[in-house]
């Protein structure tokens, strides 16, 4: 087929291969693109024989281009597109335009796409030597991956008033529920939607991860409903969570006081009173004692809790002892003795008590401690220390080695970390097994049985992981060895010891004092 025949040279097209024979000198080489820009077909393949060809004009036919088709493609390596160019100009172009949609399947077509036809959407877009996507697979949509929610315990912290104030003492200390109330729920993962490339190859959607519902099979029922995982409360109680597990603990409520009527108070569970704790009276309980009463408790015998946090909204007055595990939380504490495992927060004094605990907190703005000895690990806070007839007050804080502090706390980290990792382990093997719940023979029910315990087992080993890492932060977070700050004032005959370094305050004196290696420093 002849493409160009002038005095100079004449192109032909053989089989796929463009021929140049040059019979006259003369053409100027920079001519010859204006001719390819009227040919897009031709793919120039020597330059080096179409230049020998123009300056010999030997009259030899000599192959310098190939002749390309008029609907070239490409197909992604995804395969997810397909695309064409139209080889074709000017004249060419506009006599094809209304059988390119069909011409351009046919090529498609052959080369094995089947599916994603965007030529009806594109008619409009059909434009001569740009490359137009003209097929476009389905991609698959994965599944979602399953969604839990599950029961906010209430924080244990001062509620924050209409004034803007910190209400110390009206805390949401504990999460009492009734049987069959909501506890948590799972939404389960989806399948997803399969897609399809342009070569008509399905692609697998991806299956949502699923999650387990984490819980205390013996407190906590699971029922299905509305195609929902549903968490209920088995029994009435106050909700614990741990490390995402729920279950419920046993509450005792006492609607009234503990007196002659209810004798002493010993429970495994949590214990409520609404009202307050009668002199003489004792309450010892596993985990959590919230004592309600504005009136607070006066001269009691012994208030213990085992395993958790004491919350006494109107403070302690009078001989008595109250020991927590972790927190104590009062209003005042009156001539009393308080010992904690962790710390101590007074709302708004202290006076002529003995308190220990790692920690010793007094409300930033109203915080006083006035006679009485105190006893820290690591730092004491208050507004106020001693008073204006300068009853002798004694903060004595021990204070701690920081760079051991430091290599304990590495030293937990990594243990925890490994405790994290092990727990992942132990949960992607149960959600193996549960996936497939219904069809397990005994062996491998036995074997479910055996992880479900070592993930309970590990559970409490990260638990009580998390509380020491909580606790060692608490205690890095203090300035230098040890610390007593003081916001206001401290009065004379208030003595201030850290790390066995000893000073008494002769005058009206405000700051931090804090120890630093050998030294006592103040600033």
């Amino acid at each position: 087929m002849v493409l160009t025949n002038n005095e100079f040279f004449h192109l032909e097209e053989e089989n796929g291969t463009i021929y140049l024979t040059v019979m006259k000198e003369g053409y100027m080489l920079s001519n010859f693109n204006q001719l390819l820009e009227k040919h897009p077909r031709i793919s120039i393949t020597s330059f080096q024989n179409l230049k020998k060809g123009m300056e010999e004009a030997s009259g030899q036919r000599t192959p310098i281009a190939q002749y390309l088709p008029l609907i070239t493609h490409t197909i992604s390596q995804d395969k997810m597109t397909a695309s064409v160019k139209i080889l074709a100009a000017g004249e060419e172009f506009n006599e094809i335009v209304k059988d390119l949609p069909r011409m351009i399947m046919d090529v498609l077509s052959e080369k094995g796409v089947t599916e994603g036809f965007l030529l009806d959407s594109h008619k409009e877009n059909l434009k001569p030597l740009k490359w137009i996507e003209a097929a476009k697979g389905i991609e698959p949509v994965h599944g979602i991956d399953a969604v839990i929610r599950t029961y906010d315990l209430s924080e244990r912290r001062p509620v924050i008033e209409e004034t803007g104030r910190a209400n110390f003492y009206n805390m949401n200390f504990i999460d009492e529920v009734e049987e069959g109330d909501w506890l948590g729920e799972k939404i389960s993962p989806t399948d997803g939607t399969n897609g399809m490339n342009v070569l008509g190859e399905e692609l697998k959607a991806r299956k949502g991860k699923d999650k387990r519902l984490q819980y205390d099979p013996n407190s906590v029922r699971l029922s299905e409903e509305d195609g929902r995982s549903v968490l209920r409360a088995g029994i009435r109680g106050i909700v614990s969570k741990t490390l995402g597990k729920i279950s419920i603990a046993n509450h005792l409520l006492i609607e009234g006081d503990v007196g002659i009527g209810t004798g002493n108070i010993e429970f495994e569970g949590s214990v409520t009173v609404k009202g307050t704790v009668q002199e003489g009276f004792s309450v010892k309980a596993g985990i959590d004692i919230a004592v309600m009463s504005e009136l607070g408790v006066r001269q009691v015998g012994l208030i213990e809790s085992l395993n958790g946090d004491i919350f006494i909204k109107g403070g302690v007055f009078g001989h008595g002892t109250i020991k927590a595990a972790k927190n104590i939380f009062v209003k005042h504490a009156n001539e009393c003795t308080l010992t904690a495992g962790e710390d101590i927060h007074i709302g708004f004094y202290a006076k002529g008590s003995s308190l220990q605990a790692k920690n010793v907190i007094t409300e930033q703005h109203k915080g006083k401690i006035f006679g009485g000895h105190i006893i820290a690990k690591g730092k004491v806070y208050a507004s106020e220390i001693g008073n204006k007839i300068e009853l002798k007050t004694l903060i004595q804080v021990e204070g701690f080695e920081r760079s051991k502090l430091k290599e304990e706390y590495m030293t937990l980290l990594n243990e925890y970390k490994q405790a994290i990792q092990s727990i992942e382990e132990i949960q992607r093997h149960l959600e193996i097994y549960e996936n497939f719940a219904h069809n397990l023979n005994a062996s491998q029910q036995t074997q479910l049985e055996k992880l479900k315990i070592a993930h309970d087992g590990k559970l409490k080993e990260i638990s009580v992981f998390e509380q020491k890492r909580t606790s060692l932060m608490k205690m890095l977070e203090t300035k230098g060895d040890g610390e007593i700050s003081i916001f206001e004032k401290a009065y004379p005959e208030t003595y201030i010891e850290i790390k066995n370094m000893k000073k008494k305050v002769d005058s009206l004196t405000k700051g931090t004092f804090y120890a630093s290696g050998r030294e006592l420093k103040y600033e």
